[in-house]
This record gives C-alpha cells, sequence and structure tokens, in this order.
C-alpha cells in the first residue's frame, strides 16, 4: 500500500510541477515576475517530488534487508528509479530556463 501510495504522490508533485512550468512558459515575454515566479514554484514542487521518490528507494532497499527473499523486491524497485532520474533531468532544464530568465546565464558567456 506505501509503494502505490508514494507512486502516486510522486506523479501528483510531478504532474502539479509540469504544469506550473506550462503556466511560466505562458508568461515568457509578457511578464518576467510571474514567469520566474511559476518557474521557482515549479522547481520547488519537483523537488518535493524528487525528495518522496528518494525516501521510497530508500525504504525499498530498507525492507529488502530485512527479508530472506528479495527477488520479488527487485522489480518494484526499478519504477521509482527512473521515476527519480527523469525528474532530476526535468529539474535540470527548469534550473536552466530559470537561470536564462533572470539573465545569469548570459552574464556568464
Amino acid at each position: 500500500m506505501y509503494y502505490q501510495t508514494s507512486l502516486r504522490n510522486v506523479g501528483l508533485y510531478s504532474s502539479i510541477s509540469f504544469a506550473l512550468l506550462a503556466s511560466s512558459r505562458f508568461y515568457r515575454g509578457k511578464n518576467k515576475i510571474n514567469n520566474i515566479l511559476f518557474l521557482v514554484l515549479s522547481l520547488s514542487i519537483l523537488l518535493c517530488s524528487i525528495t518522496i521518490c528518494k525516501y521510497l528507494m530508500d525504504d525499498i532497499k530498507n525492507m529488502k534487508q530485512g527479508l530472506d527473499e528479495v527477488n520479488y523486491l527487485n522489480k518494484w524497485e526499478n519504477i521509482p528509479q527512473v521515476i527519480y532520474y527523469v525528474n532530476i533531468c526535468v529539474g535540470l532544464i527548469g534550473v536552466t530556463t530559470l537561470l536564462k530568465q533572470l539573465s545569469i546565464i548570459s552574464l556568464i558567456r
């Protein structure tokens, strides 16, 4: 039950983050403050999703240590790992977009 609930919450937070990211795209070029605000909110929610996913992976690892038969848990361990790395990639894209909007990247070059 914990596994499904945690995956559902990770998906929920990821979906909210993607919706906020799309909202920031709407304001890009129109209202810089709203654009940056939505980007920061999106990254904050995505960080919550990544944290929940990391906790789920840690809990699965701890559960495996206390069991003799762990073969059936191995197949369920891959799903949170994939979601975790996908969320990290989306987060890196979001941070890059935020830095571009704040004109920090153009100052570095």
